[in-house]
């Protein structure tokens, strides 16, 4: 059987009729290819194509400096529902003007002060069986509410985590890697982890090395969390923004995933992305969703994916959307069919612009299937989805301008559209493609290049395409099946 790489029909693609080349993605560490055995054993997980080490951070602070968990003393009954020490709250709800809170801890008062009511005054103290005591019990110590006061005035004025970042912005990555340390060192800040974690993974500071990545990155993911108040919020017009922990995870996730610097290890990069899904970083959710529909790394299950999937859909993430609507739509393995419902996951998908679920709804209105057929709704979607690279829509897009049904026949705008379509991978688009070129449609008439994608055709699966191969062979020129030759099998870069 020929084959021939999807770089090298990239090239030849782009070569051959000047249009741009696609960007490979790259990766700062090519994972080793698993044997035949591993491959028949465990079903490929999501395709880790980039692997994103350091994203960009939102503008303002630094994340977590100068902030302190109330959580830090554990069992104290101060502890309230909130993500924010009282002591920050106040600051910045009152501009300086401490409130009496029950709940409230001042940093050089924890034990109450003149500012508090007796009822404050009394709740205040260790072991009291009041408001704080029914939260708390008569766990709370006098050294828990000292250790946090203490904590939160250090916090308040600590500068490594700061000095550490500007170090890191500067690309003094030594130093920052020092500051990075000795912020959480003094007071064992996530983010600091977080940050060790991201430079021994990518060597900037020290040599590479993945074991104490994964040491630090594991620590970022130990800080006290509640998934009531503490899970991250999915924001639609910034899908891939992560916490702290969700970035640790994540990143813990993709290094098993890829075997990056150690080997592949399937069940615990699941583990990962569950622990992704539980700090609520939502395309963690639909990853997950992704290794039980698969299989990767344990239980195989599309019920349990369909969960997954569902509470990714719900908050507005297309990908997952569209996994529900091609679900959906016909059902499968477990799953009842249930095509309106189906059918409305994928215009919602398609309405965020997801490649895939663009084409598939021009699909339901091109057959009006589900929906009423609506061919002007239908070229509409297709268009959409072939300007964001979805291969098949680029062939269906490119069938429209070569019939000139609604938009008018342009045979060489449609050679492009599937010049478009082949270099994506699309069979039929080669085959259409090469049949222009036998022909001399709308450009060039060259039989090599048409013998060429006739091959290409049949080597991603299209029997017509071995049929026209095979037929048109007999006919080509020693010449012509030399550049044929040269152009399936170009030579390495």
């Amino acid at each position: 059987m020929l084959y021939v790489s999807r770089l090298a029909w990239a090239v030849f693609a782009g070569i051959l009729c000047g249009f741009p080349l696609p960007v490979m993605a790259q990766t700062t560490e090519a994972a080793p290819k698993p044997d035949a055995a591993a491959v028949a054993a465990v079903p490929p997980g999501p395709e880790p194509d980039t692997m994103t080490i350091f994203g960009r951070r939102k503008p303002g602070t630094y994340p977590g400096w100068a902030r302190t968990d109330p959580r830090s003393g554990s069992s104290c009954a101060f502890i309230g529902a909130g993500g924010m020490d009282d002591v920050y709250t106040d600051y910045l709800n009152d501009r300086g003007r401490r409130r009496s809170n029950r709940r409230s801890l001042l940093e050089k008062a924890p034990f109450g002060s003149a500012m508090d009511d007796d009822r404050d005054l009394i709740s205040k103290q260790p072991g009291w069986r009041g408001v704080m005591g029914i939260i708390g019990g008569d766990s709370c110590q006098s050294s828990d509410q000292a250790f946090t006061a203490g904590r939160s005035a250090i916090a308040s004025r600590d500068t490594a985590l700061r000095d550490a970042f500007m170090a890191f912005d500067n690309k003094d990555y030594a130093g920052a890697l020092k500051l990075f340390r000795t912020a959480y060192n003094k007071m064992g800040y996530p983010v600091a982890a977080l940050m060790m974690g991201k430079m021994y993974l990518t060597g900037l500071g020290a040599p590479q090395d993945t074991q104490q990545a994964v040491k630090w990155l594991t620590e970022a993911t130990e800080a006290p969390f509640n998934p009531h108040w503490g899970a991250q919020r999915f924001d639609e017009n910034d899908p891939n923004y992560m916490s702290t922990p969700s970035d640790a995870a994540m990143l813990l996730g993709r290094i098993y995933l890829t075997g990056w610097g150690t080997a592949k290890d399937p069940i615990k990069a699941r583990q990962w992305h569950m622990k992704a899904d539980k700090f609520g970083f939502i395309p963690g959710t639909y990853l997950v969703g992704r290794m039980f529909d698969r299989g990767y790394g344990g239980e195989q299950s599309l019920p349990k994916a369909m969960k997954y999937y569902k509470k990714a859909g719900e908050v507005g993430y297309a990908p997952a959307q569209f996994e529900l609507g091609a679900i959906l739509i016909d059902g499968e393995d477990g799953v009842t069919a249930k095509p309106k419902e189906g059918a409305q996951w994928l215009l919602e998908a398609a309405k965020r612009g997801h490649p895939d679920a663009l084409y598939e709804a021009a699909r339901l209105y091109d057959a009006g299937r589900i929906v009423a057929a609506d061919p002007q709704k239908a070229i509409v979607y297709y268009k959409e989805a072939a300007l964001k690279g979805n291969a098949p829509a680029q062939t269906a897009l490119g069938t429209y301008f070569y019939t000139g049904e609604i938009v008018g026949k342009d045979l060489a705008m449609a050679r492009r559209w599937f010049t478009f379509a082949a270099q994506g991978g699309d069979a039929q688009a080669m085959l259409k493609l090469g049949a222009m070129f036998l022909s001399g449609e709308g450009g060039d008439k060259d039989a090599a290049t048409a013998y060429a994608l006739f091959r290409l055709a049949g080597t991603a699966g299209l029997d017509e395409g071995r049929k026209a191969a095979t037929a048109l062979e007999p006919k080509l020129t020693a010449e012509e099946k030399a550049r044929a030759e040269a152009i399936l099998n170009p030579p390495a870069a």
